[in-house]
């Protein structure tokens, strides 16, 4: 959508504009509420999930962290510099960060990060195999294309947006400030060494592929990651649909219907109230 004198102090996760009818959903608070609906409609839920590998507290963290940084990648200008708002590939910056933070960090906090990743990186259910619906030449284009805007986003990814965004985390009990450390510092990594020449760097998102889970838990660790996804793109839409016009689509509305009063419940217990809400 055009971007005519709007402000941008700070970042968005949506925008549109049809006439004189602005709709603007901040990031910020896009994020906190996608992380607080999410733990109070699915954290308890996920603890039936019955690990072997996985104590219930990390799945926990990684339920909140995921849900919270799903969309940092959208802190790039970017977004906003083509005379418009439109954030496509986002959720693969978003996994390029908390990737190249996993392997700055160690441990269990390295296991979050990497896991966090898979999860951001599938929360709009993209990046499906385009060799199975297209022929080798068409697959190699859209690769190529996706990789420019990656590349282009990620060295204009605004620091100082995202710094406060992540100091929002940590102040809400969403993102550990050691985490949080972790993930500037990717951040500013990217930004600074990613080649202007070669965009194929952008690769690394090929490593975020099912087949990097394998590992003596790769079953638990896939349902995991299934499942921790699933709840994050059920508490985006939901906190989305609040925002812009529409309701719940798919398997949010599913869920939504399924949850009834204990939906209404989560937004209320949010601060999202329930003016203009779904409502089952």
């Amino acid at each position: 959508m055009s971007l005519d004198r709007v402000d941008l102090s700070r970042p968005y996760a949506y925008y549109s504009r049809e006439g004189s009818r602005v709709v603007i959903e901040y990031l910020d608070e896009h994020l906190e509420s996608t992380a607080c609906y999410a733990l109070k409609v699915f954290g308890e839920r996920l603890r039936y999930l019955r690990l072997r590998h996985y104590q219930y507290d990390f799945v926990k963290e990684l339920l909140k962290h995921s849900a919270f940084l799903h969309d940092i990648g959208k802190a790039s200008e970017y977004y906003y510099n083509r005379g418009q708002v439109s954030f496509g590939g986002h959720q693969a910056v978003s996994a390029l960060i908390l990737y190249n933070a996993a392997h700055k960090s160690s441990g269990s906090r390295l296991d979050l990060l990497r896991l966090s990743a898979h999860v951001t990186l599938r929360h709009h259910m993209a990046f499906i195999d385009r060799m199975t619906k297209y022929d080798s030449r068409m697959a190699e284009y859209e690769s190529k294309r996706i990789a420019e805007r990656i590349a282009k986003a990620i060295r204009e990814l605004n620091i100082d947006w995202i710094s406060s965004l992540l100091d929002r985390g940590v102040m809400k009990g969403y993102v550990d400030r050691e985490v949080a450390d972790y993930i500037l510092e990717s951040a500013k990594q990217l930004k600074e060494k990613l080649p202007k020449e070669n965009p194929g760097q952008v690769s690394i998102v090929n490593n975020l592929s099912i087949k990097d889970l394998s590992s003596e838990k790769n079953i638990e660790t896939l349902l995991l990651v299934r499942s921790v996804t699933g709840a994050v793109i059920v508490a985006d839409i939901v906190v989305a649909s609040i925002h812009r016009s529409g309701s719940p689509r798919g398997v949010a509305e599913i869920w939504v219907r399924e949850l009834g009063s204990r939906h209404l419940q989560a937004l209320r217990e949010c601060g999202l109230g329930q003016e203009n809400a779904p409502v089952p």
